[in-house]
């Protein structure tokens, strides 16, 4: 599969429909609390290099000073490529080409919350211009190197998870070939 302009690709073999209701009838946001609507976020992994992009959250954020996936909400009509391509570009001023490919979700086992886990495959490393939702970022080899810490829970959780590491690590070792 080849990069192409504007592309978010899922490949047809795992072609998805990932069309969710974004927020509830009467839904009040409150900074902070989860539970009332599904997000989105990717561990980005580059195709040159096979290196992968963690977020490191905002000392303000709900999870503070912790590595995590570059997203967040699902927002109005959205579905969750769209959000997460807006997510991406938002939070790291990234809006090139990427190929997506779907990982594990995570449900609240108790709140109607579901978060999408996604890799998102892009040519190049980039240099990333965060927003307030960052204090930070970091570009690293898993392999040599180990994911940083301390980890946001929700990426400890899709980290022991098989099926979607194994998807990660195929990127990791088979990105370069994915190229335009």
């Amino acid at each position: 599969m080849a990069f192409k302009k504007g592309l978010v690709a899922l490949g047809a073999a795992r072609r998805l429909q990932l069309s969710v209701m974004a927020h509830k009838l009467n839904e009040k946001w409150e900074p902070g609390v989860r539970g009332f609507h599904s997000a989105t976020g990717a561990l980005i992994v580059a195709a040159n290099t096979g290196r992968v992009l963690l977020q490191l959250r905002s000392p303000t954020s709900d999870t503070p000073n912790t590595y995590g996936q570059f997203g967040g909400s699902i927002d109005g009509n959205e579905d969750i490529t769209q959000a997460l391509t807006r997510e991406i570009g938002e939070e790291t001023g990234y809006w090139g080409p990427m190929i997506l490919r779907p990982l594990t979700p995570s449900k609240h086992p108790k709140k109607d919350f579901t978060y999408y886990n996604m890799a998102a495959l892009v040519p190049f490393e980039f240099d990333p211009q965060i927003n307030e939702e960052s204090g930070g970022y970091r570009w690293f080899d898993p392999r040599t190197e180990g994911y940083p810490t301390p980890l946001h829970p929700g990426l400890t959780e899709l980290l022991k998870d098989k099926p979607s590491m194994a998807t990660v690590d195929y990127l990791i070792d088979h990105g370069k070939y994915l190229r335009a």
